[in-house]
């Protein structure tokens, strides 16, 4: 969890709209950690968002188009876009 005093850290979860991503970043939201939430399904996506934001800070959210970041050449793209959430 982040230092009383230090930086506040960011963190990207894959699979952050519902079962152990979803988790995960509800945990993180509660120990004030920035979050980029990737998700392939955008509704369920959504909806993640307002549960963590009631948690905590409301969270960069990326959807994902298919099942397989790698196997698509997505994930750099995703990576790209959610580099200046990271840097906030």
């Amino acid at each position: 969890m982040p230092e009383p005093d230090g930086p506040r850290k960011t963190v990207i979860v894959t699979g952050a709209s519902r079962g152990v991503g979803l988790a995960i970043a509800e945990r993180l939201a509660a120990a004030d950690y920035r979050i980029v939430a990737i998700a392939r399904a955008e509704g369920e996506l959504a909806a993640a968002r307002q549960r963590l934001a009631g948690i905590g800070s409301v969270p960069k959210m990326l959807y994902g188009r298919g099942n397989d970041l790698r196997r698509h050449g997505l994930f750099p793209e995703l990576l790209r876009k959610a580099s200046p959430a990271m840097r906030a």
